[in-house]
């Protein structure tokens, strides 16, 4: 007879998936593509390549933000809980923006077999205009004396915008 081997390895898709800069973006099943032709349902995630820039993470507290400890490390297998609960997470590198900011392979897995190939999620981060920051500078003199100072020697802007004063 006959056998046929009708158990085939599942497979997902590549994705792009765009954040804001400074926010973080939930790595979600429905993100990875997965599909299986013979029904089985998503088992784990193995990370086989980490991204070089911003930081992907497992919320193990659910707070929705990166606490030491949480990193991903390279081929850390994550479970289809943690994906429903919404626990893989990206965000970008402080102040960081970008189209193809970053990436990272996965290999997903149905329990029995894993796919044939890794496939890529990538990030697109936006930039998000952030505030300037001022310095307080104490300045003091006689009365009925004017002070003259330089505001612009205490402020600085990250997006570097041209600023404009008013006193």
């Amino acid at each position: 007879g006959t056998i046929n081997d009708d158990d085939s390895a599942p497979t997902a898709t590549d994705n792009t998936l765009t954040t804001s800069e400074d926010t973080p973006i939930v790595v979600s099943t429905s993100t990875l593509g997965y599909n299986d032709l013979n029904g089985d349902a998503l088992s784990t995630v193995t990370i086989t390549e980490l991204p070089t820039v911003g930081t992907l993470y497992l919320d193990a507290d659910g707070d929705g933000v990166f606490d030491e400890g949480e990193q991903i490390s390279l081929n850390q297998v994550i479970t289809l809980a943690d994906l429903d609960a919404s626990n893989l997470q990206f965000v970008p590198d402080l102040n960081d923006n970008g189209d193809n900011y970053a990436s990272f392979d996965f290999n997903v897995n149905d329990g029995t077999n894993a796919a044939t190939a890794d496939n890529t999620i990538s990030f697109n981060v936006t930039p998000v205009n952030d505030a300037p920051v001022a310095t307080v500078e104490n300045l003091s003199a006689d009365e009925d004396i004017p002070v003259i100072g330089d505001l612009s020697d205490n402020v600085t802007d990250i997006d570097g915008d041209d600023l404009t004063f008013s006193v």
